[in-house]
């Protein structure tokens, strides 16, 4: 079985939203969630993990 967690990031401009999806992911413990209110701010830090 593979133990390894998906990476996710969500980018939305509301917070609410964000929190909810968020919880709802890692619910399953398989998912590596990130959240952005920021869409530059998110490419900046997805571009970080890919390097």
């Amino acid at each position: 079985m593979n133990d390894n967690k998906y990476k996710i990031a969500i980018v939305d401009d509301e917070n609410e939203i964000l929190t909810m999806i968020s919880k709802f992911l890692n619910r399953s413990g398989k998912y590596d969630v990130s959240t952005y209110t920021n869409p530059i701010v998110a490419i900046d830090a997805i571009g970080k993990t890919l390097t």
